[in-house]
Order: structure tokens, then C-alpha cells, then sequence
């Protein structure tokens, strides 16, 4: 009975050792490669996207979208293509800024007849809807922005007309810059002091940042202009026109006269004739003397400049 215990006891044990080694055991997990950087991409190849993307644009018609997307292939990789392109699609859109900015690209750019007629076309059409500002440094290099533009000192950059708002990196300064059509406006660093500070109020108590309003640039002399009307030479033009109708009218009516006088004496059917003929050309010499003397009359009244100059009144 004893033998027959431990047998079973040793079975069992033996049949649950048995049953572990059967069960599938878990297996380290191998350690998963690093996973690689992107590799940079060339710029030919940023160009190249930059180009495809504004084809698209320009064939879905977004020509302000596909003008700026060559722009800036054209600038990560100067293309005289993508800049052609560029013009073109900014020639069907209405934004001036942009058009004018693409067409002084090729300022000093070796491009061909296509885009420098391109470049032609945007500047008369856009020419007189910009201005210009120029970023002008008081002392050391400097860096603005203008109308949502970075402007590195010495610079100029493409504005709308009218008020155009301005900012100097490094000082708390505001600039509100009036820009007339097809003008330069400086933006002039505030002077600072010999430590390099820029110059502010005594007054111990801070103050809001000033608003600067540049002065719009000065007008070139003009020449003073005639008052408006005529010369009077005009009115002495007609006045001698209408003494030679006059003259042909009373010569047409004394030989008149003296037909009418030749018909007494022989009224024959030639006679007659002549007479009327003569008549015809009086009336028609009357009247144009006279239309002519109206007109002189006119003229001398209403549209002839008998004073001197006058100045414009503004």
C-alpha cells in the first residue's frame, strides 16, 4: 500500500513537469532598428515641388496662389522659367504689390524677350497702385518691418498707396508712413544716444509709445500755369476773318447791282443768269459774315484770356 502511494505521487509529479515543459515559453522580442532620419531634401528638388504646386494652382486658376508658389521655386533655386511663370499668372490676378515686386526680380536678371515684355505689362498696369519705402539706418545695421514685410536696413520694399504702417526692431517706436503712387518714402532710424539707447522722454513716469506720422515727400516746384481761355490772338484771328468776309460781301453786292443793271438794259436769258449767279454768291457771303462775326463776338466775350496770369486757385 505504501509502494503503491508513492508511485502515484511520483506519477503526478512527473506528469505536471511533463505538462510545463509542453507549454510554449515566451521568446525575447527582438529590439526594433532605429528608425532613420529623413534625408534632407536638395534644393532642386524643393524648387521642384514649389513649381508643381503652382501648376496646379495656375490650372485651378488660383493665379495669386501659383504666382507666389513660383516666386518661390524661383528663390530657392533662381529659374527664369518659374519666374516667367510667375508674371504670367500674376498678370491675371489683381494684386499689385506682388506683380510689382515679381517684375523688379528681373532687374539686372539675364531673361529673355517673353518675360521682359511680361515684366513690361505688370508694371504699366500696376505701376501706379504701389510705392516704396526704404529702410534708412541712423547708425549701424538696422532691420524694419513694413506693411508685413522684414526690411533689412538699406532696403526698399513694394507697399500699397496710402497709410502704411511700420515697425523698427529694437525700439518700441510706431511709424504710419503716407506713400504716394510710384513714390519713395524713407523710414528713417530714430537717432540714439551715445550708448547705443534709444532716446526717450525725462518724464519719470512711462508713456505709450509714440505714434510717428511721416511727413509726405516734398512736392516738386511747378511752373505756374496760365489762367485758363484762349489768347487773344484768337479773337484778332476771327476779327480779320470776319472784316474779309465783310469786304467779299459788299464787292459781291455792288457787282450784283450792276447785273441787275445790265438786265434792265438788255434782259436777254444770259443776263438774267448772271444776275442770279451774283445774287446766289451775295446771300451766301452775308451769311458767313455774319456767322463769323458771331463767333468773334463770342470768342471775345467768353473764351478769350484778357488778363495776365493768374495764379490756381486750390
Amino acid at each position: 500500500m505504501r509502494f503503491t502511494s508513492a508511485a502515484l505521487i511520483a506519477a503526478t509529479i512527473f506528469a505536471s513537469a511533463a505538462s510545463s515543459a509542453a507549454q510554449p515559453q515566451p521568446q525575447p522580442q527582438a529590439e526594433a532598428p532605429p528608425v532613420a532620419p529623413p534625408a534632407p531634401v536638395d534644393a532642386p528638388s524643393r524648387a521642384r515641388a514649389r513649381y508643381d504646386e503652382g501648376a496646379r494652382a495656375y490650372e485651378a486658376r488660383e493665379f495669386v496662389r501659383a504666382a507666389r508658389l513660383f516666386a518661390e521655386a524661383d528663390v530657392i533655386e533662381a529659374n527664369p522659367v518659374a519666374l516667367r511663370l510667375a508674371l504670367a499668372a500674376v498678370s491675371r490676378a489683381d494684386d499689385p504689390v506682388l506683380a510689382i515686386s515679381l517684375a523688379r526680380r528681373t532687374d539686372g536678371r539675364d531673361v529673355d524677350a517673353a518675360t521682359a515684355d511680361l515684366a513690361r505689362r505688370v508694371r504699366a498696369r500696376f505701376g501706379g497702385s504701389v510705392g516704396y519705402v526704404r529702410v534708412v539706418c541712423a547708425s549701424g545695421p538696422c532691420r524694419a518691418r513694413v506693411a508685413g514685410q522684414e526690411v533689412d536696413g538699406g532696403g526698399t520694399v513694394v507697399v500699397p498707396i496710402g497709410p502704411v504702417d511700420a515697425t523698427i526692431e529694437g525700439t518700441a517706436l510706431r511709424f504710419r508712413l503716407q506713400v504716394p503712387p510710384r513714390a519713395t518714402v524713407d523710414l528713417v532710424e530714430p537717432a540714439a544716444h551715445s550708448d547705443g539707447a534709444p532716446s526717450a522722454s525725462p518724464s519719470p513716469s512711462p508713456s505709450p509709445a509714440p505714434l510717428f506720422v511721416a511727413p509726405p515727400p516734398a512736392r516738386p516746384a511747378e511752373t505756374p500755369r496760365r489762367g485758363g481761355g484762349l489768347s487773344p490772338a484768337a479773337f484778332w484771328l476771327g476779327l480779320g476773318v470776319t472784316a474779309v468776309l465783310g469786304g467779299a460781301t459788299i464787292a459781291s453786292g455792288l457787282d450784283t447791282r450792276s447785273q441787275h443793271d445790265a438786265f434792265l438794259r438788255d434782259p436777254t436769258p444770259d443776263a438774267r443768269d448772271r444776275g442770279r449767279s451774283a445774287e446766289v454768291r451775295t446771300n451766301v457771303l452775308l451769311v458767313a459774315t455774319a456767322v463769323s462775326a458771331a463767333a468773334t463776338g463770342l470768342v471775345g466775350i467768353a473764351f478769350t484770356r484778357w488778363s495776365g496770369s493768374r495764379g490756381d486757385v486750390r
